[in-house]
């Protein structure tokens, strides 16, 4: 019963912002062509230095030799300012933008990785951009486009209320619902750093160890 109310809540809200999903799913599509065309299109002395790059960080010496905790706390750090930078494009209609430009830096980075593994590697390529990439976006895109929405969402309400006026307890009701939804997202990409620090090298060694 539980189940069946909360994908009605999230079903309607897709379709009641579908708008805002929508534009926010062709910014994170055209993040994925731009960075597809630039892996495509890069300098051949610069993809011959990342693939030298690539393939001594594919060795398994290297995979053995990874610190997990520097690991866990990069993966933390970077997710934090990518959470921070989403909260701050809510607090005022002007910054709005920012929200579907991280986006877009997102779609950028998955674009540009996944073509240059297959670039490098070829079918292997495709096999380790399945293994390592696709099943921590498969987490942080939905979360991420969530969130730019109800951003969106919160930006437009708050600018109603400085306008007309509303009361306290609307405003607090308002910004505890803002506290929770940023909580809930902080969890999910702490997750998301346990998946990159625990799950996706355990996951990618053998694949490594196939390719030297």
């Amino acid at each position: 019963m539980k189940q069946n109310r909360m994908l009605k809540f999230l079903t309607g809200y897709i379709v009641e912002n579908r708008r805002f999903f929508l534009i926010s799913l062709l910014c994170l599509v055209a993040g994925v062509v731009i960075g597809s065309l630039s892996a495509i299109f890069m300098n051949k002395n610069d993809f011959d230095v990342l693939g030298l790059y690539l393939n001594s960080f594919t060795s398994a010496h290297s995979i053995q030799s990874v610190n997990r905790s520097s690991v866990f706390a990069f993966s933390i750090y970077n997710n934090i300012k990518i959470i921070l930078f989403m909260f701050v494009s809510g607090l005022r209609t002007e910054l709005i933008p920012l929200g579907f430009l991280q986006l877009c830096t997102k779609g950028y980075k998955i674009g540009f990785t996944s073509v240059i593994l297959v670039q490098l590697y070829f079918v292997k390529g495709v096999l380790i951009a399945l293994t390592s990439v696709l099943p921590q976006f498969l987490l942080t895109i939905p979360t991420l486009l969530f969130y730019n929405v109800f951003n969106v969402n919160f930006a437009l309400v708050s600018r109603k209320i400085r306008i007309h006026g509303q009361k306290v307890s609307e405003r607090r009701d308002l910004l505890v619902c803002n506290m929770v939804c940023l909580l809930s997202v902080f969890l999910i990409f702490a997750v998301v750093s346990l998946i990159d620090t625990f799950v996706i090298p355990t996951v990618i060694k053998p694949i490594f160890s196939y390719l030297t």
